[in-house]
């Protein structure tokens, strides 16, 4: 009873014990980040009002209450600090639970030593509180916080009957008005989300349609949908700056989560103004084109707003990396989260000198040499198809001239000699010195382009600033975009559905000999490029859609040697290169024509590729089956189907490449099992076989492989050689230890093996988890 009489000392702690907790409440915001608004101000006041509520609490709340919160601090710290400070509030508790049997509150225990009774209660609210805010990602720290929100609820509730009657009728009062002006609050809040929320589903739809109209070629509706667009998100945007959402971004978890929804879609109304601003959504773009050639001040001013776009697209990617937050809710951070990796791409292109790279692509400051290489896919070379034309482009301040149309035979022979630097052994062995029909000998572009460059000036050509690539898909894309072209020499109508037929069956058959055939392709590239530099061209991108197929084909192919341009058209994809080994998987299947002949327009190449794996250790163990159909017909010209190698005519004999980075351990299937080799090759093994197939029949060749790759999660690049049938292609991969998960679309997942089929049209990648 002694210490129940002393109570009046007691009054002084239970006005300091709040001053202290609300003061260590602040401290969280400044020297731990902990912001459950995202505004200084507001953070500080609602912390120190939530401290000093902790601390009136823990001091009246019963004893066995304040254990029991001592000891959830314990059981729930996220920290080692706050498991320690929740080790000294147990002990604390429970001396002062022990001295008054269980009986009383913190204040009535303590009343004999304030100090040690503020000390306890400051440590008991400080943990918990901080548990409170210290939400971080995982179950734990959310368990955490929920189970201290508990603890303030039934520590709250226990200490009403220790307050008046008439500070109960108060704290009644203050707790109606608050509820109801927070409710009237939320309501004209959820009404201002509910309109900001379909403004931006409705700009949402606008971009959609934007873009559908765009690639039709309807530019002028696709820019009124983006502007609408853009002018939705601007009223989107301003919702959100209305005084009732200002009022309640003053609120803890609604601040962080309203932000966020703000700074989402404030930077992506920038990002729709910029766009508008780019060719894509410009009714302007035939203004790039003139007479002979581009509008070099037209062309930069498109660069330009294309460089802004960047910088908008990595604005509002930074924007909402920033803004994503533990108080954000989940669905809402998943949202932002995702449109941030939409976003992040712009990160790529962010350091590309756009407008110094399109003005070295036109020859604005200096004239520009661009050596063309014609490749006609029915005879199959590394790149693709052989050098069937070759020609100079000269680019002079925007205006294109074709210059230099050669046959391949008509290139001067030259010394090996010349090449100084480093080229692969096949290459090589092709002669394209003597040979320009050789010049596509090599896969890797960039490197192809380097030889080139060294080579041709050698061989009656010039010095050339970059080399250019095209298939005869490229050219039916181009005949697409100027309409017929009519070849007067050779009496032909060329049109977009007839190229194909034209360059590798009809010109075999309507030509008799070597310079005719070359005289005829000498003057079909001639003429569309003609066409397509004199005419004022208006393009749409339904029109420029084929082009774009080419170029993710690798069926056009651009390396220029100036470096910004460089980095411009590697940005675009359209080098060419050979991925680089970084302990991936790899598969390339191509092969050469060893006839010669033009028998590779009816060979159609089937690949399986079956992979058993030690997720563990890397080890891997495959099988690689290649089955090669050739369906040329009865009927076809000596030169086209003969060879030089005794085969019956019809009999195309195939070089297969195998490009991967592992050993063979067997194969079988070769025709000329003799030939059989492999040497390093762009970093990776190439294996090299010879396959004779029969007119009308196919053959099988069957290779064992076994190597390493990265342990743990499966990655498989696939190389495409773009030819005119493109692979059937097979992929299993069995984990040895373990299974395997994938949520590529092709493929399907049983168990530790994922398996899935697909035509491969271009470079494509296969990834696959390990669990």
């Amino acid at each position: 009873m002694r210490c129940v009489e002393k109570r009046p000392a007691s009054r002084l702690p239970a006005v300091v014990g709040p001053l202290v907790c609300s003061a260590i409440a602040a401290s969280f915001v400044y020297f731990f980040a902990v912001s459950p608004t995202g505004n200084f101000g507001p953070d500080v006041a609602w912390t120190a009002m939530l401290g000093a509520l902790a601390g009136i609490v823990t001091w009246r709340a019963p004893m066995w209450l304040v254990v029991s919160a001592a000891l959830l601090c314990v059981g729930f710290a996220s920290s080692w600090l706050g498991l320690a400070c929740g080790f000294v509030a147990l002990v604390g508790t429970l001396t002062w639970a022990l001295r008054s049997r269980w009986s009383a509150s913190l204040a009535d225990s303590a009343s004999e030593s304030p100090f040690a009774g503020v000390t306890t209660s400051t440590i008991v609210s400080g943990t918990l509180f901080a548990s409170t805010l210290s939400l971080q990602d995982g179950l734990f720290p959310y368990a955490s916080a929920v189970v201290a929100a508990a603890i303030w609820g039934a520590a709250t509730v226990s200490t009403l009957p220790t307050f008046t009657r008439r500070q109960r009728i108060g704290l009644a009062v203050v707790g109606v008005t608050g509820i109801v002006g927070v409710s009237i609050l939320g309501i004209g809040a959820a009404m201002e989300l509910r309109d900001s929320y379909n403004l931006a589903k409705s700009a949402e739809a606008s971009l959609r349609q934007a873009t559908s109209l765009a690639r039709r070629g309807e530019i002028d509706a696709a820019r009124t949908s983006l502007d609408h667009a853009s002018l939705e998100l601007g009223r989107a945007d301003a919702g959100f700056s209305s005084p009732v959402l200002s009022a309640v971004k003053q609120f803890p978890f609604a601040s962080q989560n309203l932000t966020a929804a703000q700074e989402t879609i404030s930077p992506a109304a920038g990002v729709l103004r910029a766009a508008s601003d780019t060719a894509l959504v410009s009714d302007e773009l035939g203004n790039l084109f003139n007479d002979g050639g581009f509008s070099v001040d037209e062309a930069v001013e498109l660069a330009t707003g294309t460089e802004h776009l960047l910088r908008s697209l990595g604005d509002f990617q930074e924007t909402l990396t920033t803004e994503r937050s533990h108080w954000v809710l989940p669905a809402l951070d998943d949202a932002l989260a995702e449109t941030a990796n939409e976003a992040a791409v712009a990160d790529d292109f962010a350091d590309l000198k756009i407008v110094e790279g399109v003005r070295g692509l036109l020859g604005a400051d200096e004239p520009r040499s661009y050596l063309l290489l014609f490749g006609n896919t029915a005879e199959a070379r590394e790149l693709g198809g052989f050098a069937g034309g070759t020609a100079l482009i000269i680019v002079e301040d925007g205006q294109i001239t074709l210059e230099r149309a050669d046959r391949p035979s008509a290139l001067t022979r030259t010394s090996p000699r010349v090449l100084q630097s480093p080229t692969t052994q096949r290459f090589f062995e092709h002669h394209p010195w003597l040979f320009s029909q050789n010049y596509t000998a090599m896969a890797d572009f960039p490197t192809l382009a380097t030889s080139l460059a060294e080579l041709y000036p050698h061989m009656g050509g010039t010095e050339i600033d970059g080399v250019l690539y095209l298939d005869p898909q490229v050219l039916a894309a181009l005949v697409g975009l100027v309409g017929e072209v009519h070849l007067e020499e050779s009496a032909i109508t060329v049109t977009p559905d007839n190229v194909s037929q034209l360059v590798h069956i009809e010109q075999y058959a309507r030509f008799d000999d070597r310079d005719s055939r070359e005289a005829f392709l000498s003057e079909m590239v001639t003429a569309i490029f003609r066409i397509l530099l004199s005419d004022r061209l208006e393009p749409s991108l339904a029109a420029i859609e084929p082009l774009l197929d080419a170029v993710r084909e690798d069926r056009l192919l651009f390396v220029p040697f100036d470096g910004a341009a460089f980095d411009l058209v590697e940005a675009a994809d359209m080098v060419g290169g050979v991925p680089v080994p970084r302990g991936q998987d790899y598969l390339a299947v191509s092969h050469l024509n060893g006839g010669p002949n033009k028998l590779d327009v009816y060979l159609q190449r089937d690949v399986v590729y079956d992979v058993e794996i030690d997720a563990t250790s890397g080890r891997l163990d495959a099988v690689l089956t290649v089955t090669l159909s050739n369906d040329a017909p009865l009927g076809l010209s000596t030169y086209a189907a003969g060879n030089r190698n005794s085969y019956p005519d019809g009999t195309n004999r195939a070089i297969v490449v195998i490009h991967t980075p592992h050993s063979i351990e067997s194969i079988e299937g070769a025709s000329e099992p003799e030939l059989s080799r492999t040497w390093s090759e762009f970093g990776w093994q190439r294996h090299e076989v010879v396959v004779a197939i029969p007119q009308g029949q196919s053959r099988v060749v069957t290779v064992a492989l076994s190597g390493e790759v990265a342990a743990g999660d499966y990655e498989l690049d696939i190389g495409h050689q773009p030819l005119v049938h493109d692979d059937h292609v097979s992929i299993s991969v069995t984990s040895k230890n373990g299974s395997f998960e994938t949520d590529d679309p092709r493929f399907v997942t049983d168990s530790n093996e994922i398996a899935g089929s697909f035509v491969l049209r271009r470079d494509t990648t296969v990834s696959a988890s390990h669990g």
